[in-house]
C-alpha cells in the first residue's frame, strides 16, 4: 500500500519529540511492506525506510497569535494539490491538513483539543489583550478541529484521554475512532540498570517551560520537595516558552533563589535521554496534552514518573505516581514517597517492562496499518 502524509509544522530529527514521534510511526508502516510519503515544513529527506518532502507554505513567521493558525491553512492548500495528483493508495492527514481536500481521508490528531487546553489555561491568564488574542485563537483553532474531524472516514487519537475529548466536546462517533499511542523504539529501552541514588537528587522536568505543561506548579512542589531533601534539585530540560516567560519568571526566580533548579535550555533527544536516565523522578505534570512522548521515554529509561491523567499516558499509575492536575501539594507528596521509599521505588521501575510492549514502534505501526486496512480496504 502506498502511504501519503501530510504535517503542517517544521519536521526534522533534531528539531522536537514530533519528530522521533512521526519518524518512529512511519519507519514501522515502512517495515511492514508498505511505501510513505510524508509532505512537511522544512527540508525533506529519506530515512528509515520513507521519504519526507517539504512543502514551504508559510506565510507569516510574525508574532501574532493568530499565525500558526495561519501558517496551518497555506500548508492545507499546497498538500491539497499534492492529493489531487493522486499515486497513492492510503490518505492520512494531521491537524488541519484535509481542511481543502474532497477525498477519503484518515485523520490524525497529534494535540489535545483546542477546546480541552483552553478549558485548563484559561484559569492561568490574567486580564490583558495578550490573553484574550491567545484564546481566540484557541476559539479559531476549535472551529477548525471540529469540521476536520466531521469529514474524515476514520479519526486517530493517540491516547483514550484524547478520544473522549473527541467525542464529547466534537461529536465525534466512538465506532469511528481508533486509539493509536505515542511510541518508543524498544531498541532504546533501557530497563535494567542500576540507578545511583545518592548525592544530588535530580528531579526531570523534561518539556519546555510553560503554562499548559504545569510549570508553575512543579516549581511549587518542588520547594516543598527541597525542604525534604535538601539534596534535591529540578532539571528543567527545556526553552522557557516566549509566551509565557512573564507568567512563570517569578517561578524560576524562586526556584534559583533556592539552589533548586538548573535550566538546561534546549537539549537533543539523545542527550535528553541520558538526562532521564540520571533522574531518579520525571515530572509531567501536564494541564493538558494528547499523549506525551516524555512520559513515555520516561517509562523507557525505568525512571518513575509524577505525571497527571491530563498528560494522555494512561499506564501512569503503573510506572509512577498519578496527580490531579494543578495540584503542588499532590506532586510533591507523590515525588517525596518515591525519594523516600524504596520498596514503591522498585516497584515503580519493574512496572516499566509490564507496560512497554505495547508502545513498541512495531506494535503501533500494527495498529496503524489496520485502521488503514478498515478504512481503505
Amino acid at each position: 500500500m502506498k502511504v501519503l502524509a501530510g504535517v503542517p509544522w517544521d519536521f526534522g530529527l533534531d528539531i522536537s519529540g514530533l519528530s522521533k514521534r512521526l519518524v518512529g510511526q512511519f519507519a514501522g508502516v515502512a517495515a511492514l511492506g508498505h511505501e510513505v510519503d510524508l509532505y512537511a515544513q522544512g527540508e525533506g529527506f529519506s530515512r528509515e525506510g520513507f521519504r519526507v518532502h517539504r512543502l514551504g507554505a508559510a506565510v507569516d513567521r510574525g508574532g501574532s497569535p493568530l499565525s500558526r493558525v495561519d501558517n496551518s491553512m497555506a500548508f492545507a492548500r499546497g498538500f491539497s494539490e499534492v492529493v489531487k495528483a493522486g499515486g497513492y493508495d492510503a490518505l492520512h492527514c494531521f491537524n488541519t491538513t484535509s481542511l481543502f481536500i474532497k477525498e477519503k481521508r484518515l485523520l490524525q490528531m497529534l494535540n489535545p483539543t483546542s477546546s480541552f487546553v483552553k478549558e485548563m489555561v484559561a484559569p492561568e491568564f490574567p486580564e490583558g489583550e495578550k490573553y484574550r488574542r491567545k484564546l481566540e485563537e484557541y476559539d479559531a483553532a476549535v472551529g477548525i478541529e471540529r469540521e476536520e474531524c466531521s469529514r474524515a472516514e476514520m479519526v486517530i487519537a493517540s491516547s483514550e484521554l484524547s478520544r473522549e475529548n473527541l467525542i464529547s466536546r466534537y461529536g465525534v462517533r466512538r465506532e469511528e475512532t481508533e486509539v493509536v499511542p505515542t511510541g518508543i523504539d524498544p531498541a532504546g529501552c533501557r530497563l535494567d540498570y542500576e540507578k545511583g541514588r545518592e548525592g544530588l537528587r535530580i528531579v526531570l522536568f523534561p518539556n519546555r517551560i510553560a503554562v499548559m505543561k504545569g510549570f508553575r506548579y512543579a516549581a511549587e512542589a518542588m520547594l516543598k520537595v527541597k525542604e525534604e531533601f535538601p539534596s534535591a534539585v529540578m532539571m528543567a530540560a527545556g526553552r522557557v516558552d516566549e509566551f509565557d516567560r512573564e507568567l512563570l519568571e517569578p517561578s524560576v526566580r524562586r526556584l534559583r533563589e533556592a539552589k533548586a533548579l538548573t535550566l538546561t535550555g534546549y537539549v537533543s533527544n539523545g542527550k535528553l535521554m541520558d538526562y532521564y536516565a540520571m533522574a531518579e523522578v520525571v515530572l509531567v505534570p501536564s494541564l493538558a496534552d494528547d499523549s506525551s512522548l516524555s512520559a513515555i521515554d520516561a517509562a523507557a529509561m525505568s525512571t518513575p514518573l509524577v505525571a497527571t491523567r491530563n498528560c494522555g499516558f494512561m499506564d501512569v499509575g503503573e510506572v509512577g505516581i498519578e496527580v490531579p492536575p494543578k495540584s503542588a501539594d499532590a506532586i510533591a507528596d507523590a515525588v517525596t514517597a518515591l525519594l523516600s521509599d524504596d520498596r514503591l521505588y522498585k516497584r515503580k521501575r519493574d512496572g516499566a517492562k509490564r507496560v512497554l510492549p505495547k508502545y513498541y514502534w512495531p506494535a503501533v505501526a500494527q495498529r496503524l496499518a489496520g485502521a488503514y486496512e478498515k478504512v481503505f480496504g
